[in-house]
């Protein structure tokens, strides 16, 4: 009986992510597709296009800091872009001799 009111707990709590299959996310650092757009995050879903789907989710996911991963069906937060070093740059000591 336990574990019926753990689900209904975990379940009021869920919401509802706007996936856009069709508008990938890429890897900023490898350009690897890695998922699908979430466009938007509500409490309740209401009827879109087609092309869009409503997947529940955790409390946790927003637009801009997550992506549906398709092929494992689950929300992944966006990698952050690391910048490359090249391996050619003089080191600085932070001061500009005139």
């Amino acid at each position: 009986m336990l574990a019926l009111a753990e689900w209904y707990l975990w379940s009021i709590n869920m919401k509802n992510a706007l996936i856009n299959l069709n508008e990938k996310i890429f890897n900023p650092n490898t350009g690897e597709e890695i998922g699908a757009r979430v466009c938007d995050v509500e409490n309740t879903p209401f009827e879109v296009h087609p092309s869009l789907l409503w997947i529940q989710c955790d409390d946790s996911v927003n637009p801009d800091d997550w992506y549906y991963d398709p092929n494992s069906k689950t929300f992944k937060k966006k990698p952050e872009w690391i910048p490359p070093v090249a391996d050619n740059q003089p080191t600085s000591s932070g001061t500009n001799p005139l």
